[in-house]
């Protein structure tokens, strides 16, 4: 497995991080200074999203992450990212009555979260505000686009130069499968992307087909444990396309785009490597 972000902190009843205020400034101003020109994943922290911030992590040396609810709790989220990957990470909001639907497990990640609490940064709608200000940075929004939203309507249009990529859309999609992102928080989702001039939905369908990948692999990869309902859930899913045997891994199609990759063979070898790079 991947080193954790940060040494394990103690915590308080309410199950939060706690650091002390120098600590966090210190956290910030971390990854604050790395934004220009870097690559920001914006997620919920749920399998898929794993392998993605790993993805990104071996292929882009600026890459932080930003966290918001969705399959669980932006903290949650955080503590996900910061278990499985070395990436800087920063907490932010959860949708206005969110609803978790669990897709990934309680805990986002199949069971497979360690308990143990890592110290994180507090401010991802800062970093995000930041982050859309540099036209060299491109944002890959992988959850609900509630920090994104929050961030961009901080700003003056003319001001809002990053791009950003984000999944969602459900068009030619098997029926039943659900556009979780966007229905998870409507008005930040029409809001980000008649809001920001370079935005681009990848629709599930495309990112279904980018990442395309079969259960035999992984279920003889490092991340069998963590991936394995997730990649049975996705089979069926698209079952009625593909007769049922492959996996989708959406998040990582998002992450491949944002780095300039779309074709399916190298998105697909790009989810075998971090399917392989997990161990728990």
């Amino acid at each position: 497995m991947v080193a954790p972000a940060a040494q394990p902190v103690d915590l308080h009843g309410d199950g939060e991080v706690q650091a002390s205020t120098a600590a966090r400034r210190a956290a910030q101003g971390r990854v604050r200074s790395a934004v220009n020109g870097a690559l920001v994943i914006d997620t919920d922290g749920g399998v898929d999203d794993v392998l993605a911030c790993l993805t990104a992590e071996h292929s882009h040396p600026r890459t932080l992450v930003t966290t918001v609810g969705g399959n669980v709790s932006a903290a949650q989220a955080a503590q996900n990212i910061a278990q499985f990957t070395a990436l800087p990470v920063a907490v932010g909001v959860d949708p206005p009555d969110r609803v978790p639907g669990y897709r990934h497990g309680t805990d986002g990640v199949n069971g497979c979260s360690d308990g143990v609490r890592r110290r994180v940064d507090e401010d991802a709608v800062g970093v995000l505000r930041g982050a859309l200000q540099d036209p060299r940075t491109t944002v890959a929004a992988l959850g609900p686009l509630t920090n994104v939203a929050a961030a961009a309507g901080t700003l003056a249009p003319g001001d809002l130069r990053a791009r950003v990529l984000a999944l969602g859309g459900i068009m030619d999609c098997p029926p039943g499968l659900q556009d979780t992102n966007v229905a998870a928080d409507v008005t930040a989702a029409r809001f980000t992307a008649s809001r920001i001039p370079q935005f681009t939905w990848l629709g599930l369908r495309d990112a279904a087909e980018r990442t395309r990948t079969p259960l035999t692999t992984v279920a003889a990869s490092g991340a069998a444990e963590l991936a394995r309902a997730v990649a049975q859930r996705t089979a069926a899913a698209w079952g009625t396309v593909w007769g049922g045997q492959d996996a989708a891994f959406y998040d990582v199609a998002v992450v491949c785009a944002a780095l300039g990759v779309t074709d399916a063979a190298a998105v697909r070898g790009a989810v075998s490597a971090a399917l392989d790079a997990v161990s728990v």
